[in-house]
């Protein structure tokens, strides 16, 4: 993702009486500054964009409207936030959101945490695209524990 020049190109250069134009020097701040900060950015790579959770433990539930999730990724680390809306259900199969925007990296699990809602921690399996989500006391969360629950959620993970 480019710098945005539109202010950079919006200075002025003093014309050296201090009293017009900026104090930055143009020259200066692209050949030290901007060029640099484009030219990492570029070779660490970096995207953003909306992702849907989506229920991945076989109940075919359908969360209710508001769900939603965001990513931003630097190189191969993902940044994810999410929000579920669970329906009401008496279904007994561990929760499992999926949908993920990348697969996590091989032998590695991770954890997500929730910021709102039941409290808890996410799962993210090694290779996996969905995550499990555990009550505080290491037993799993069944999609009836949830019933009609709201949660946010967030974390971070290696993609491959």
């Amino acid at each position: 993702m480019a710098i945005n020049r539109a202010p950079f190109n919006a200075l002025v250069d003093d014309s050296g009486n201090g009293l017009t134009g900026s104090i930055w020097n143009k020259a200066a701040i692209q050949n030290v500054l901007l060029d640099p900060i484009d030219a990492a950015d570029a070779a660490i790579g970096s995207t953003a964009g909306p992702w849907t959770p989506n229920d991945a433990s076989g109940a075919g539930l359908v969360f209710a409207a508001g769900t939603a999730g965001l990513y931003i990724t630097v190189g191969k680390l993902v940044f994810l936030w999410g929000q579920v809306q669970f329906p009401a259900t008496s279904n007994g199969l561990q929760v499992r959101i999926g949908g993920l925007p990348f697969q996590n990296q091989p032998s590695i699990n991770l954890g997500f945490h929730t910021t709102y809602g039941r409290g808890g921690n996410f799962h993210l399996p090694a290779n996996g695209t969905f995550m499990y989500f555990f009550q505080n006391s290491g037993l799993a969360y069944n999609n009836s524990d949830l019933s009609s629950i709201y949660l946010i959620f967030q974390g971070t993970y290696f993609r491959p």
